[in-house]
């Protein structure tokens, strides 16, 4: 895809603190009255892009605003190209807070340490000092750094459609009701805010849980054959996804990652083969420009956070769910995350991912990094899992379809005792009650079963044979 950086002469950039106890649901009345004091002229003819950060543990929004007729124009003129400033570049680096002001192109941008906020402010023509390094850097720069990239719901502007044409009929029936009798001309109905349709209130599209994605990739290994050796899942960095797969080769993996219509394959490195069965780590990641990006907020207080780490251990050990460690929303880490590491033995593993989506939805918040893996000897899972609170109400629950298909997909095979027949060479003996042995697996043909068990006394495995 195409990108542009948009001049400064063509918008203006201002940067919005969010109150700490302010609900999800008013945080679009706040920004839109704190426009109508900050942007001169602020209206519905004005294009409005808006995206969240935490600087310094404080929430903060910048708004990004445009005359919509200009931004229409640009998305004329430049069809299906990205939109970028300089300020949503710089932005949305690491450095951002440590690197104080600089000036890019016609722009002061930066983070003013004394005052302790963001600062982009366009400078005199006379003080222009091009800085060409951003626009050499363009075509790294990810999508979602973008701005007015958001795409609009088609029932949006289908409504938004219908509202102009009556504001048409409602200023054409006014002027002919006119006492001179004069029409409305065409340069009069061209003011009717038909710009509008170009940023409404967008309904945005928000990639599926990271629950979600994996019931779903497991389901489709299992039906190539294969399984998940490790899934590893970080929404901070790219690539979103990291999968070790074995028994599966790179053209059936690529086929796997072209079914989703919301991940690609990005790249595969390497393969290793033990026994001839493939190993491989495929690299996958978002379409950041159709799908919008979940800012992560922050936890309140540790008097409010706490109750619901609670809450999440005391349904864990209820399961049977062994607890390894936690890292706790804190001063320390900004009381951006809540972190937890703990093993599930089984299909415990399923009412895990269950618990970890109700509390999501309970208390909105959203999976920022989860890792899952599998001994391969006692079918014990290792998950490690971060949650952070999100900007938006966001349900996961009820979505994690085909979860049943994830134990199975890392190779997890349900064990149950088998009754076992002692033979010897002579004659057939009944055995004494003896308790359940621990079956390992079996093996059938021709000639008979052969079950693997592992011995009670000195744990070593031992094979039976049974001609029934």
């Amino acid at each position: 895809m195409n990108k542009m950086i948009i001049p400064r002469k063509d918008h203006e950039v201002y940067f919005i603190t969010l109150p700490d106890n302010i609900k999800a649901k008013l945080v679009s009345a706040y920004i839109t009255e704190q426009m109508d004091r900050l942007h001169p002229g602020f209206s519905s003819a004005s294009a409005l892009d808006i995206q969240h950060f935490i600087f310094l543990k404080k929430r903060w929004i910048m708004a990004t605003v445009m005359k919509a007729e200009t931004l229409s124009e640009y998305k004329i003129y430049h069809k299906g190209v990205a939109f970028f400033t300089n300020t949503s570049i710089i932005v949305h680096k690491k450095e951002f807070t440590k690197d104080g002001i600089k000036i890019i192109d016609d722009e002061r941008i930066g983070f003013d340490e004394e005052e302790g906020k963001p600062v982009s402010t366009p400078l005199e023509s006379r003080e222009r000092n091009a800085n060409p390094i951003l626009a050499s850097e363009i075509k790294t720069i990810p999508i979602r750094h973008g701005v007015f990239n958001k795409k609009t719901h088609r029932g949006r502007i289908a409504a938004i459609i219908t509202c102009v044409a009556l504001m048409v009929l409602m200023t054409s029936a006014f002027s002919i009701s006119r006492h001179n009798g004069s029409s409305l001309r065409t340069e009069e109905v061209s003011h009717v805010p038909f710009l509008l349709l170009t940023e409404p209130a967008i309904e945005l599209k928000y990639l599926p849980s990271s629950i979600e994605i994996l019931a779903r990739l497991s389901a489709d290994v299992i039906d190539a054959g294969g399984t998940i050796v490790r899934w590893q899942y970080n929404d901070n960095v790219e690539p979103l996804i990291t999968v070790q797969l074995r028994g599966i080769n790179v053209l059936t993996a690529q086929e796997i990652c072209n079914q989703f219509e919301y991940v690609s394959l990005e790249d595969i490195r390497d393969v290793r083969y033990a026994d001839e069965i493939p190993y491989i780590t495929i690299f996958v990641n978002t379409s950041r420009d159709e799908y919008a990006i979940i800012n992560a907020g922050a936890f309140p207080s540790q008097s409010l956070s706490l109750p619901i780490v609670n809450e999440l251990t005391d349904a864990f050990l209820t399961q049977n769910i062994s607890l390894f460690s936690e890292v706790l929303p804190s001063e320390a880490n900004g009381n951006m995350f809540y972190a937890i590491t703990y093993t599930a033995q089984d299909r415990d593993l399923i009412n895990s991912l269950e618990i970890i989506s109700a509390i999501c939805q309970k208390y909105q918040l959203w999976i920022k990094n989860m890792d899952v893996s599998i001994s391969n000897d006692n079918n014990i899972f290792t998950v490690v899992c971060s949650v952070s609170p999100s900007e938006i109400p966001y349900n996961i629950t009820g979505q994690v379809y085909g979860k049943e298909k994830i134990p199975e997909a890392f190779g997890y095979k349900e064990l149950r005792p088998l009754p076992v027949s002692l033979v010897v060479e002579s004659s057939v003996i009944e055995p004494e009650l003896e308790p359940e042995l621990f079956i390992i697996g079996s093996i059938r043909d021709e000639n008979g079963q052969r079950v693997f068990f592992r011995d009670a006394v000195n744990e070593k495995i031992q094979i039976r044979m049974s001609y029934e």
